[in-house]
C-alpha cells in the first residue's frame, strides 16, 4: 500500500502544519461530513457549486471530510482537494485516509493540510469536543491510543471523534474496519466511559449507522464522482445538544 511513514511518527511529526479550526463561541451549529472524495489527476465534474449552495441552505458553519481526499496521495491531487474546499465558503477539517499515504504522500499532507491528530473545542455553556485521528495505515497505534487516553482524562466535555478507518462496520471484510481487535475494544471501552456521542468514520464509500452503547458510529459516503455516492451527513447542534 505504500505506506512509509508510520503512524506513531505522523501523530507527533513538527513539521505538520496545524489545520485550520472553527472559532466558533456559540452552542447552536451545524456541521455537515463527506468522505473519500478520491481526487484524480485528471478532473471530473465534482458538484462544487451544488455542494456550496447546499452548505449554504444548511447554513452549515464548517465541513469534515472523512480521508481519502487524493486518491494516488499525488501533489497536483492534493492541489484539486485545496482548491475545491477554497470555494465552499466554510472552515473544513480533514482526517488522514489510506490514500493519503500513497506516493509519498504525508509529505504533501503535512504541509498543505497539516497535522493527522488534533482536536478542537466549539460552544461556551455547553463545549463539545472534536478529535481527529490517523487511522490511515488501518490502526491507531501505541502512542496515538496512549495520547487519546491522556487527552479524554482531561476531558470532561461531550466528544466527537472522526477516523478513516470504521471501528466494525457491521462486521463487514477486515479490509473495511480497523484492523486490531484488541485495539477496536479499548476504542470502543474509551469512547463509552470518555463521553463521545459519535464516532464519524470513511473509508467504505457509503452511508452506515449504528448504536455502540451510548455512542453512534455513522459511516459516511463521499459527494458525487467515481467513487461517491452523493449523499452526506448534517449534524445540527441546538443550545449545545445534537438535535439531529
Amino acid at each position: 500500500f505504500g505506506r512509509p511513514w508510520h503512524v506513531d511518527e505522523r501523530v507527533v511529526d513538527a513539521g505538520a502544519i496545524a489545520q485550520p479550526t472553527p472559532s466558533l463561541a456559540a452552542d447552536d451549529y451545524v456541521f455537515v461530513v463527506i468522505s473519500d472524495p478520491h481526487f484524480t489527476a485528471d478532473p471530473y465534474p465534482l458538484p462544487s457549486a451544488q455542494f456550496a449552495a447546499f452548505l449554504a441552505s444548511e447554513s452549515a458553519d464548517f465541513v469534515i471530510v472523512g480521508g481519502d481526499v487524493a486518491d494516488a496521495g499525488l501533489p497536483e491531487e492534493y492541489a484539486r482537494y485545496t482548491d475545491w474546499i477554497a470555494t465552499l465558503g466554510v472552515p473544513v477539517i480533514t482526517a488522514v485516509g489510506n490514500h493519503a499515504l500513497y506516493n509519498g504522500g504525508w509529505s504533501t499532507f503535512r504541509t498543505e493540510i497539516g497535522k493527522s491528530f488534533f482536536s478542537f473545542t466549539i460552544g461556551t455553556v455547553t463545549p463539545r469536543t472534536f478529535y481527529v485521528l490517523d487511522t490511515a495505515s488501518g490502526t491507531v497505534g501505541r502512542d496515538q491510543l496512549d495520547l487519546l487516553r491522556e487527552a479524554f482524562a482531561a476531558d470532561p466535555d461531550p466528544k466527537v471523534v472522526v477516523t478513516h478507518y470504521p471501528l466494525y462496520n457491521d462486521g463487514d471484510s477486515p479490509y473495511f474496519r480497523l484492523t486490531n481487535t484488541a485495539e477496536r475494544a479499548a476504542l470502543v471501552d474509551l469512547y463509552a466511559t470518555g463521553g463521545v456521542e459519535l464516532a464519524i468514520e470513511g473509508h467504505t464509500h457509503a452511508l452506515h449507522h449504528v448504536t455502540i452503547g451510548p455512542f453512534e458510529e455513522w459511516v459516511c459516503p463521499g459527494p458525487a464522482g467515481p467513487a461517491g455516492e452523493g449523499r452526506c451527513l448534517v449534524v445540527t447542534v441546538v443550545g449545545g445538544a445534537i438535535a439531529s
